[in-house]
């Protein structure tokens, strides 16, 4: 195989074997893909990575059905999607942030700045950057130039890492290199909270969709959890979730908000039960490489992850807590008393208990739909061909 493709393979967890064959890319040259999410009711992801180029990928079979390129001259660190409105902002190291408009390929908005883009995110019409000289910067889409920004607004200290938005579009988060998170009134740019307690870089931030919960992730290893709804993090502190051995560097919410999932440097990805904030389970990486983002699936039964070395997967979320335990990590572990599954728990206990997979069976969604999407055909792939191995 070249060493300049990018593979996605859809692997079995629960069986440690692959369900597909491994699908060989020749549209990222071997860089870093950056962000990956899965979209249209899961039957698609989207990537974005160092080769300057973002591809749609049909899940089932991981054919590349789209490719967006020419636009950026420099590595697309970081991406975010409106699927109604067929849009979607990129954000690279070449100064600039880009709106397309994924259907026609076309670019109806650009912001271009003075210093690196390092994260990017957007909400109806409003676009926001983070860059390399510690300020975010607040954009109408409809208009050139930037409406608001966090000079001299007591801001970060050293690069922004990321931005995220929470889902009501009222308030924003950025997190930095200067081990905060920030959490600002978005349409004013007033800061309202600083949130502390990292030691190290704060690389990654998510709102929970109901917009309660607040997670960052650092390169200190830990998870932090803040209720920004109830702000009860102020008397009793925030929940810090230790399970990695390495530096964090992605973190997403579920659809439904009952599980978090994380991944890192250390190749896990890892769920948490966001019910009483105990270790569902850890994915494992087969290789040795740097997870960096992590997304859940709306039916919460499958997570995509991406890595340095190029490769996607696509992993069973219900497998997890009969996989591979962490060694050396004082967890302690359960036994469901609905399937009698062993489950990893943060305090022993008699009492008898339900893995999380139970405790929501009541509220389970519709089984995932993989099928191909029909809002990409293979008359679009252009070169982008799609090789078996």
């Amino acid at each position: 195989m070249d060493q300049k493709t990018r593979r996605i393979i859809l692997r079995s967890v629960s069986k440690g074997q692959q369900i597909l064959e491994p699908v060989e890319f020749e549209t990222h040259n071997g860089l870093p893909v950056n962000r990956c999410q899965l979209v249209y009711n899961d039957s698609i992801i989207v990537t974005c990575s160092d080769d300057k180029t973002v591809g749609f990928w049909e899940s089932k079979s991981g054919a590349c059905l789209h490719t967006l390129a020419g636009g950026h001259t420099h590595y697309i660190v970081d991406m975010d999607i409106n699927e109604t409105q067929y849009q979607l902002l990129t954000g690279s190291w070449d100064k600039s942030a880009i709106l397309w408009d994924y259907m026609t390929g076309q670019q109806t908005w650009s912001g271009y700045h003075e210093s690196l883009v390092t994260s990017c995110a957007m909400h109806s019409n409003l676009v926001v950057t983070g860059c390399d000289d510690h300020h975010f910067y607040l954009y109408d889409s409809r208009s050139s130039g930037a409406i608001a920004d966090s000079k001299d607004k007591e801001g970060h200290l050293n690069t922004v890492t990321c931005c995220r938005i929470s889902r009501n579009g009222y308030s924003l988060c950025t997190c930095s290199m200067d081990r905060t998170a920030l959490v600002w009134d978005l349409r004013m740019a007033k800061r309202l909270l600083k949130l502390t307690g990292h030691i190290n870089v704060v690389k990654s931030c998510s709102f929970s969709n109901n917009d309660h919960y607040l997670s960052t992730a650092s390169w200190d290893r830990s998870v932090r959890l803040y209720d920004i709804h109830s702000g009860s993090y102020r008397s009793n502190g925030e929940t810090i979730l230790d399970g990695h051995e390495g530096s964090v560097s992605g973190c997403c919410f579920s659809s439904d908000d009952t599980m978090l999932a994380t991944c890192g440097c250390d190749q896990y990805v890892i769920l948490w039960d966001m019910t009483n904030f105990e270790l569902i389970g850890a994915l494992r990486e087969g290789t040795n490489t740097w997870l960096q983002d992590v997304h859940l699936s709306k039916c919460d039964k499958v997570v995509v992850t991406c890595s340095k070395e190029g490769v996607v997967r696509l992993w069973d979320t219900e497998a997890a807590n009969k996989l591979y335990r962490k060694q050396n990590s004082g967890l302690n572990t359960a036994k469901c008393t609905e399937c009698g599954c062993i489950f990893s728990a943060l305090e022993p206990t008699n009492t008898p208990q339900l893995c999380v997979f139970c405790r929501f069976q009541s509220n389970a969604k519709k089984s995932i739909d993989l099928h191909m999407s029909p809002l990409f055909t293979k008359e679009e792939d252009g070169p982008n061909k799609t090789t078996r191995k």
